[in-house]
C-alpha cells in the first residue's frame, strides 16, 4: 500500500510504503534510491498518513535478481493492485506494489554510484531535455545564478540585482539596505531571504522584525511574490518588533534575521532599547 505523509517533519517528501500499523501509529518505509541498501523507516501516528496512488509519467525504480540490479520505467497506471509500468523498448509491465519503488523528495547524495550500478534510463529523454536545459544555464546566468530573481513574481531593476548578488556572494552577511524610499529596499531582502531556502531546502530558518503594522505586508510580500508560503510559520517568521518574548526565544533557532526599518532601533524609546539588546545580545553570542 502506497501512502503519502500529510503532517510533521516527513511531509513533503513523496510516496512511502506502508510497512505495518499497530495501534494508533504505522511503520512507513520510503524509498531513497537504489544505491541505498537499507531503505529509510519511520514510526509516524496513523493520523499523519493518508492512502495515494502513483501518478501518471512518475518514474518507477524496480528491483531485479533480488535488488542485485534495477530497472528505471515510468508509471502508465498506479491505481489498483497492480501497477502498470513502461519500460525502455516499449515494454509495459503490471508489477506487484512490492516491486515498484518511487525515490523520495531528496537530493541523491552520490549520484556517481548510480552509474556504477548501471541504473540508467533510456538516452531520448535527455536528448528530448537538452535544450531545456541549455535554456536554463543561460537564464541563471543572467541572473548570476541567483535563481531567486527567476522564481519570483518581481520586475527586478538593475541595481536590485546588484545588491542582492553582494550580499548573497559575500561570506560574511552583515549588509544594511539603505537605498532612498521606492528603490526596493524590501525587494532585495526578499531575494536575499527566498535563495536562503533554495540553497538550504531542508533546514533553512529566518527571521524577518518588522514594525506591528507592516507584518501583514510582508507575509502577504513574502508569500505570494516570492512562493515562501510553505514556509511560513516554519522555518521563516515574520514577528512584530514589539514581540520580545517571541523574538528572545526564535533568536538562537535562526541563521538569516532581516530588519525592517532599522533605524527605529535608535530610538530612545524602553522598548527600542530592549529589543536592541536582545539582538545585540544574541548576535554576539552566535
Amino acid at each position: 500500500m502506497f501512502i503519502n505523509v500529510i503532517s510533521g517533519e516527513l511531509a513533503g517528501l513523496g510516496v512511502a510504503h506502508l510497512i505495518s500499523r499497530h495501534g494508533g501509529t504505522a511503520i512507513i518505509e520510503f524509498f531513497a534510491g537504489p544505491e541505498v541498501d537499507v531503505q529509510p523507516r519511520y514510526e509516524v501516528p496513523l493520523a499523519s498518513i493518508r492512502a495515494t496512488t502513483i501518478t501518471r509519467e512518475e518514474r518507477i525504480f524496480s528491483p531485479i535478481q533480488g535488488g542485485q540490479f534495477w530497472r528505471v520505467g515510468r508509471c502508465v497506471d498506479g491505481e489498483g493492485e497492480l501497477i502498470q509500468v513502461q519500460f525502455p523498448n516499449e515494454e509495459v509491465l503490471s508489477l506487484p506494489a512490492s516491486e515498484v519503488f518511487v525515490r523520495w523528495r531528496r537530493m541523491i547524495p552520490s549520484p556517481e554510484r548510480y552509474l556504477a550500478r548501471l541504473i540508467t534510463e533510456t538516452p531520448i529523454f535527455a536528448h528530448a531535455r537538452q535544450r531545456f536545459v541549455q535554456s536554463l544555464v543561460a537564464q541563471r546566468a543572467s541572473a548570476l545564478g541567483m535563481t531567486a530573481a527567476l522564481s519570483s513574481a518581481i520586475e527586478l531593476e538593475p541595481h536590485q540585482l546588484e545588491v542582492a548578488r553582494r550580499v548573497l556572494y559575500d561570506p560574511i552577511q552583515r549588509y544594511l539596505l539603505a537605498d532612498e524610499v521606492g528603490l526596493g529596499k524590501t525587494i532585495e531582502a526578499c531575494i536575499v531571504i527566498r535563495q536562503f531556502f533554495i540553497d538550504r531546502p531542508y533546514d533553512a530558518s529566518a527571521m524577518v522584525l518588522v514594525p506591528p503594522s507592516l507584518v501583514e505586508q510582508w507575509t502577504e510580500e513574502l508569500e505570494k511574490r516570492f512562493s515562501l508560503a510553505a514556509e511560513m510559520g516554519s522555518g521563516l517568521n515574520v514577528i512584530s518588533s514589539d514581540s520580545l518574548e517571541e523574538i528572545e526565544a526564535l533568536m538562537s533557532e535562526i541563521e538569516l534575521l532581516v530588519v525592517d526599518e532599522a533605524h527605529h532601533l535608535t530610538s530612545e524609546s524602553a522598548e527600542a532599547g530592549r529589543l536592541y539588546e536582545v539582538l545585540r545580545r544574541s548576535l554576539s553570542e552566535a
